[in-house]
């Protein structure tokens, strides 16, 4: 494995340091810049609609079921058709898309402040937890990097509003 890291890489292979170039089936043919080829991964384009829904000065968090976000706290996740104010909810504001790539997916977050009495489009079913959190006390909860910087931007938005 040091050999395919240090000397046999697959971009700008060190032939003249390889213990094994005399017999290397790749340099033989005068492809040792193409073999191996890289494999692509094929990547799932997502879209999420993130809830920043506010109740007075607070905000809603939830610590979400599953492996990936696992002890971590993020804005409750909705379906598109909240985003447009669909079932009772109230857009009080847009902010900036974000995307934010993992291993197999790219996710794009289109993050909006709601505020709302009828929380009933709220899927806790996907919640381990959930929290009312004081605005001024967001950066007190571990966040995965994307949804802290919409937690500052949010602040910033909520700075401003006045």
């Amino acid at each position: 494995m040091e050999l395919g890291q240090l000397v046999c890489k697959a971009t700008r292979p060190d032939c003249q340091d390889c213990p094994l170039s005399s017999d290397c089936r790749a340099r033989q043919a005068g492809r040792e810049g193409e073999i191996p080829a890289r494999r692509r991964r094929k990547v799932t384009k997502l879209e999420t609609t993130v809830a920043i829904i506010l109740r007075e000065e607070e905000v809603l968090l939830v610590n979400p079921k599953g492996a990936l976000f696992k002890g971590l706290w993020i804005f409750p996740r909705i379906e598109a058709g909240c985003r447009e104010g669909g079932n009772g909810s109230k857009v009080v504001a847009a902010l900036q898309a974000r995307s934010h790539y993992y291993t197999s997916f790219a996710n794009r977050l289109l993050p909006v402040v709601i505020d709302s009495e009828n929380l009933s489009y709220l899927k806790p079913e996907e919640w381990r937890e959930q929290r009312w959190v004081a605005i001024g006390d967001l950066n007190r909860y571990a966040m995965p990097s994307v949804y802290r910087k919409i937690a500052e931007e949010f602040a910033v938005w909520c700075e401003n509003r006045g």
